[in-house]
């Protein structure tokens, strides 16, 4: 079973979060400290309806299998 852990919760507002999410060979990243995060939609995933409208990002950035990765 894979471990992982919660390293720290990123909030990208308006603007921020517009401008902060690169799309790499069709993938959402984001550069936390110089290091590409790769996203993950919770809401594609889980196949659910965005239920918020505004332009909030709020990251959940997790280590697992040796590897960092973001569940947005």
């Amino acid at each position: 079973m894979p471990t992982r852990l919660l390293l720290e919760l990123v909030r990208l507002d308006g603007e921020e979060a517009k401008k902060s999410v690169e799309q790499i060979q069709g993938a959402p990243v984001y550069r936390l400290r110089g290091n590409l995060l790769p996203l993950i939609y919770l809401h594609e995933e889980l196949e659910l309806e965005k239920k918020s409208e505004d332009d909030a990002i709020n990251i959940v950035v997790l280590h697992a299998d040796d590897r960092q990765v973001g569940r947005a």
